[in-house]
């Protein structure tokens, strides 16, 4: 397979999944945004005794209740008999009223001696210090990482590194809207998690195409061969690290509870997004520039 030569496919690919993104945020009115960032009800409950999680969730399911969380709290690990349960408001104090009873009669079914002990409401404006600072995170990131790789490697193959990242952070939100996964803090940390994490399968292939451009006497006129030979022999190693990450998280995600869940589905979103752009489009991209930037200087 030549990477080089379908750059440009592969570029399609990940424009269709972030135009179905966009396309899902403008029909739902954009992301789903979680209470970290709109605001909402915490309803706390005294479930008088052990009870299990799936319970509350299912009761939340029940009276359609989307977008919430439910966490056990307590005094101690040991002695965990509440629960939080965290829910976007309506915008209607009575509805809301209701909506809570309706709630605690269908978790009563099981625990008839549950009861709630406090309601209290938050609001988003925390939210507003929280997404500057992820795009502060971010921006310092990819700055930090550019220099690096430049010092290391040259300019063009950090300008690539860094955009592979960025395309990982956009298809995470793509699918995030597609899915309607609520984006709450652990959403942030899971972004920041893919960036740290996703750079290393690329500088691997930057680093094999430095050591056989090395070996190559007329570098330039066999870039793209290049690099397609330093992703093939790079492969195993980029799919085998992927696959095992993922393993870890999937079961993370599938026996985890929905904070933990909220956290984890975005991280293996970016970890095959990661996979894909080291392996698709960041030395292909690197291989293009050059070739336009040599025609440009023949040119000239």
């Amino acid at each position: 397979m030549g990477y080089v030569k379908n750059l440009k496919l592969m570029a399609l690919v990940s424009g269709g999944v972030l135009l179905a993104g966009l396309i899902f945020s403008i029909i739902f009115g954009g992301l789903n945004m979680g209470i970290d960032f709109t605001g909402g009800t915490i309803m706390t409950l005294d479930m008088k005794g052990e009870f299990d999680l799936r319970v509350i969730t299912e009761a939340l399911s029940e009276n359609n209740i989307t977008g919430a969380q439910a966490v056990r709290t307590g005094v101690s690990s040991s002695m965990q008999t509440q629960a939080d349960i965290r829910m976007q408001t309506t915008g209607n104090g009575s509805e809301e009223a209701d909506l809570r009873q309706a709630l605690l009669e269908s978790i009563r079914r099981t625990y008839p001696t549950a009861e709630i002990i406090a309601v209290d409401s938050v609001d988003g404006i925390a939210s507003i210090d929280l997404i500057r600072n992820a795009l502060l995170s971010v921006a310092i990131a990819s700055a930090l990482m550019l220099v690096y790789i430049w010092f290391r490697f040259e300019l063009l193959f950090g300008v690539a590194a860094v955009v592979a990242l960025l395309h990982d952070v956009m298809i995470m939100l793509a699918f995030t809207s597609i899915l309607r996964v609520p984006i709450n803090s652990p959403f942030i940390a899971a972004v920041l998690t893919i960036i740290g994490y996703s750079i290393n399968n690329t500088i691997v292939v930057f680093d094999r195409i430095r050591e056989y451009g090395k070996s190559d006497a007329n570098m330039a006129k066999h870039r793209a061969e290049i690099v397609d030979k330093s992703i093939k022999s790079t492969l195993g190693r980029s799919i085998n690290t992927t696959l095992t990450t993922l393993l870890t998280i999937s079961m993370v995600y599938l026996f985890g509870v929905e904070s933990i869940r909220e956290f984890a589905l975005p991280i293996i979103i970016g970890l095959l997004a990661g996979a894909y752009s080291s392996i698709f489009l960041a030395g292909p991209m690197w291989a293009s520039w050059h070739k336009k930037l040599q025609t440009a200087k023949n040119r000239g």
